[in-house]
């Protein structure tokens, strides 16, 4: 099992971009568009990847992510998003692991 990753919180459209930008407490800190988050992304795995640092996409679905903030009581910021990444990240290698 990995034991040393970073779980990043990964948009695969630009409607599900728009969801969390739009519902976001911290919306200000969201890139102007899916296209700039997708470039800006890219970078840093290809950084992180340099570095030896293991990153697991976790792909984001508004629907998933508030039945979850609804449990969690976490919010729609980046400590919630990241927290969300996290434990599914967590989950999916239990289940490989």
């Amino acid at each position: 099992m990995i034991d040393d990753f970073a779980a990043v919180p990964w948009y695969t459209s630009k409607a599900e971009y728009e969801a969390f930008r739009n519902t976001a407490l911290d919306h200000v800190d969201f890139f102007p568009s899916h296209k700039d988050w997708l470039d800006a992304a890219m970078e840093h795995e290809r950084r992180a990847e340099q570095a030896g640092v293991v990153l697991i996409r976790i792909r984001m679905s508004i629907e998933q992510f508030e039945t979850w903030q609804a449990l969690s009581g976490y919010l729609n910021d980046g400590v919630g998003r990241s927290a969300f990444a996290d434990e599914r990240a967590r989950k999916i290698l239990n289940v490989w692991g």
